[in-house]
């Protein structure tokens, strides 16, 4: 089961702390990768998720909303990996997903 949680100051911990549990939207995940402000996820259906600070727009919603739940990005389903590399100076995260095709 997955279970990880952030108690960091900025972002993720800035609504009170994030824990992804392996239930409900975050159920069944294959790969993971946190960063400083936000999360990523792949479910096994292949669908990519995003949650916590989106101030540049890095969960991929074309927005700036934060997310404190699991969205997915877009109706794909062919997604193979995804890393979210922390933030070093500007306290932005920078997220890279890889398609199968």
């Amino acid at each position: 089961s997955l279970s990880v949680s952030s108690t960091r100051y900025n972002g993720l911990a800035g609504g009170g702390g994030l824990t992804i549990l392996n239930s409900g939207a975050s159920k069944n995940v294959t790969k993971f990768s946190i960063g400083y402000t936000c999360a990523a996820f792949i479910k096994t259906d292949g669908t990519l998720w995003t949650v916590g600070s989106n101030a540049a727009g890095q969960l991929g919603q074309n927005n700036t909303t934060y997310r404190s739940s699991p969205v997915q990005v877009g109706a794909g389903t062919n997604w193979a990996d995804v890393s979210v590399c922390q933030a070093v100076s500007d306290s932005h995260d920078t997220m890279v997903a890889i398609k199968t095709d």
